[in-house]
């Protein structure tokens, strides 16, 4: 019985801890407005400088 509470409680450890960091990715995540066309844009990281739509500069 010993085994399989610690395979338990392991995987529920590492499910939380999973949850935790996907959670904490899409918290991160910013949407900007393009001041030409009004188009939002979800970046990443700071990925994205330019308008995917009409190539404005987004800073």
């Amino acid at each position: 019985m010993a085994p399989f509470l610690a395979h338990f409680v392991f995987w529920t450890l590492a499910l939380v801890v999973c949850v935790a960091a996907y959670m904490y990715a899409v918290s991160t995540r910013r949407r900007v407005t393009c001041r030409s066309c009004g188009e939002r844009v979800q970046m990443e990281h700071d990925t994205v400088a330019s308008c995917p739509s009409c190539g404005a500069p987004l800073r």
